[in-house]
């Protein structure tokens, strides 16, 4: 059945009525004995083909992962150009729950490697850790040293290491940096995750001075005082040869100057010793009578 007309004598698929009068069921004109019926049928439409399914250029699978890939990509590159914990706290806010699980679920090693990354500075909340000649030291304190200070960092992500304003950060990188110069030394870390640590690093050579007014000996109409300086001065341990007693004064107003006045202890041989908070010492006799 194509939706042509049926040709006149035809035997079609219809029924043959008494009279020799054919009805066709295909669509087309009527044929009777009496003649042609040129009313036409109503024509089958041809059919539709059916469409082939589209193939697309690439696997559905390759499509999640250049979207995941993208997404982590993003917020490496917050990370990397962050410029305070702000920054930091916006890309962990991008690294949502639904992202994490899909990359965990497509168990891609390059989604997963990356994914790895982003993980150790967004999870990262520890203060990076100052060694000074191995030993390490307390956030924030001030220590006190008589010989060259070698630095260096415990801490996975660092992002900047500067002594008093100057960045020294590739040298602790390769391994760690010496302040050799006597002076402080005002130290800022830094991890990429944007935790901070300062310190400050006094290097100290130098011997407290000690000083009196009659050398080592002090009559009975002389005021036996001993004045001892230093910048950094600590303490005062004054030991009387004759008793074996020992006291200790303390710089206690911080002005780098302790002064001794024996006199007020009585006739006797006194040893003194003095120190500075970087343990540089200097000692001294004086004797009273």
């Amino acid at each position: 059945d194509n939706g042509q007309d049926t040709p006149s004598g035809t035997e079609d698929d219809g029924e043959t009525e008494e009279g020799g009068q054919t009805t066709g069921n295909n669509g087309g004109n009527t044929t009777t004995a009496g003649g042609t019926n040129n009313e036409p049928g109503t024509p089958v439409q041809p059919g539709t083909p059916a469409e082939e399914p589209t193939t697309p250029s690439e696997p559905v699978e390759d499509n999640t992962k250049a979207e995941l890939l993208a997404a982590l990509q993003a917020i490496q590159e917050k990370i990397d150009t962050a410029s305070d914990k702000d920054d930091i706290d916006s890309a962990r806010t991008d690294r949502t729950e639904a992202l994490v699980n899909a990359v965990e679920e497509l168990n891609d090693s390059e989604l997963n490697e990356l994914l790895n990354e982003i993980n150790e500075v967004l999870d990262d909340t520890t203060n990076p850790v100052l060694l000074v000649n191995g030993e390490e030291v307390e956030t924030g304190s001030t220590i006190y040293v008589n010989e060259d200070a070698q630095m260096s960092v415990d801490e996975d992500n660092l992002l900047t290491f500067t002594s008093n304003g100057n960045d020294r950060t590739d040298n602790v990188l390769a391994g760690s940096w010496t302040a050799e110069n006597d002076g402080p030394y005002n130290i800022v870390v830094t991890d990429k995750a944007f935790n901070q640590t300062t310190y400050t690093i006094v290097v100290d050579r130098t011997n407290p001075t000690i000083s009196v007014d009659n050398a080592h000996h002090f009559g009975k109409d002389k005021e036996a005082i001993v004045d001892v300086e230093d910048s950094i001065l600590d303490r005062v341990v004054v030991n009387n040869q004759d008793t074996k007693e020992s006291f200790t004064l303390y710089d206690e107003d911080g002005d780098g100057v302790i002064t001794v006045d024996l006199s007020e202890y009585g006739d006797a041989t006194y040893h003194i010793y003095t120190y500075d908070k970087a343990q540089n010492e200097q000692d001294y006799w004086v004797a009273v009578d």
